[in-house]
């Protein structure tokens, strides 16, 4: 058969933002306070996903209520589930994400609303609630199973000698969620969170339209788009009569995170998926407490990271996760986020050739390459499969690798996997000299091979 080539922007999603565009939440901020101010809140405040139904306005620290009530305030929410204290050298304090709060606010007071918070006495830090696409293809083939090109090209079938993979091994996927009754998956599954709380009526860019559940976090992190389902798929799946695996590993655990909704691109006429800061980051967070070893953000967005996704990320690294994302499908060395932000490991696509795909971004800080050109993975609804491409399956094949090696041994550190990956990485090949071309391609067998040394 024909082994996939290239691939080129036309097979994937075109970007709903440009560049110069405003991508912030209407009558949304997230603001952080002083450990001081933390500590003279009297009222209760609701994590996200009960904010609304609670409906807390006011947090009992005077000069910050008063700037609150300026802007309209409309809800206040703790952006992160209680998380254990930290030790900092000479003793046990609480974590810095414990002081990060989200606040709706009168969308009519946009233009000051973040200068006014930050000029309040007890907060240090406000910022906009930025809107994040998600980075979901349209299927390219849902009937026959093509050739599972891209485990064999990083080794996957020498690798599974050493270990096919540790049900104690969780990898948290952020993404749209997960198909739970997925015949390849749910014995996959751990217990996982939703965290999509947008407005009941939400100010959207004009050209996009949410649909599904968008409004209540407190259900469970079902997929209402395909996305997180394809990458939950290739990073772990079980084996099923009758269909080949599409795992990299076939038995460690996938944590559904879900921070994405569905909704479509009335521009380009395509479905999409779309999330915030605000959902990203507390999913980042709940994902280190609930035991995640591995971090998979396969979505990269134009807009400049945020504060607080930021100190969610080096929350997550400074608690030993190991914190995985794709590059970007914007075919050029721009530096997308996550992908750009220190500590993570930022994966661009391959083809069958072992070149960079035409639509994979890249750079200096794409270290490790993956296939993600026709990949074949689980597809959502009826336990179906689909292929699909991008750097978000690239990023799966990658977190796919790190957790056979935590599964070949549970001793190892996150920078211990990150070196390992790393290190044993096979040359790539580029039809031009690129210089934004940088890293080798992932190779399963080499890192099992060398941590088993």
């Amino acid at each position: 058969m024909t082994r996939p080539q290239n691939g080129d922007l036309s097979s994937l999603k075109q970007p709903f933002f440009n560049r110069n565009d405003d991508a912030r939440v209407p009558g949304e901020a997230i603001v952080k306070l002083t450990p001081e101010a933390t500590s003279q809140i009297r009222e209760h405040i609701p994590d996200i996903s009960i904010a609304d139904s609670i409906g807390a306005r006011c947090l009992g620290i005077a000069e910050v209520d008063l700037t609150l009530q300026e802007i309209g305030v409309r809800s206040i929410s703790h952006l992160h589930s209680p998380s254990p204290p930290v030790w900092n050298g000479q003793g046990w304090v609480e974590p810095d994400t414990t002081f990060y709060y989200a606040v709706r606010f009168d969308p009519k007071r946009q233009a000051d609303a973040i200068a006014l918070l930050s000029h309040t006495t007890g907060i240090v830090l406000a910022e906009s609630n930025y809107w994040r696409e998600g980075a979901a293809a349209n299927p390219s083939r849902t009937q026959e199973a093509p050739e599972q090109w891209g485990l064999e090209r990083i080794g996957c079938p020498a690798a599974w000698k050493y270990t096919e993979g540790d049900p104690d091994v969780v990898i948290a996927v952020i993404d749209s969620g997960v198909d739970l009754h997925h015949r390849a998956l749910y014995q996959q599954l751990a217990s996982g969170r939703n965290f999509v709380a947008f407005d009941k009526f939400p100010t959207v860019p004009h050209g996009l339209r949410l649909s599904g559940n968008y409004t209540n976090p407190t259900t469970p992190p079902w997929d209402e788009h395909g996305h997180g389902t394809h990458v939950a798929g290739k990073i772990s799946c079980a084996r099923v009569r009758g269909s080949s695996p599409t795992g990299v590993t076939l038995n460690c655990t996938i944590l559904p995170v879900r921070a994405f909704a569905r909704a479509h691109d009335w521009r380009n006429n395509q479905p999409t998926s779309w999330g915030d800061d605000k959902a990203i980051t507390a999913g980042i967070d709940w994902a280190v407490t609930h035991g995640a070893r591995i971090i998979n953000m396969s979505f990269s967005n134009i807009a400049p990271l945020s504060e607080a996704q930021k100190n969610a990320i080096d929350y997550a690294i400074r608690s030993d996760v190991v914190v995985i994302t794709s590059a970007g499908n914007g075919g050029d060395g721009w530096p997308m986020q996550p992908a750009a932000t220190p500590g993570v490991i930022a994966v661009g696509a391959t083809d069958s050739n072992n070149q960079p795909a035409n639509f994979s971004s890249r750079g200096d800080h794409v270290k490790i390459w993956a296939p993600g050109v026709d990949i074949w993975s689980t597809h959502w609804g009826r336990s179906t499969y689909a292929s699909m491409p991008g750097t978000s399956i690239a990023a799966a094949h990658v977190s796919g690798v790190a957790a056979l090696l935590f599964s070949l041994k549970l001793n190892l550190t996150a920078s211990d996997v990150r070196r390992l990956l790393l290190e044993t990485t096979t040359p790539i090949t580029s039809g031009s000299a690129d210089p934004d071309i940088t890293g080798g391609l992932v190779n399963a067998e080499k890192a099992l091979r060398k941590a088993a040394e």
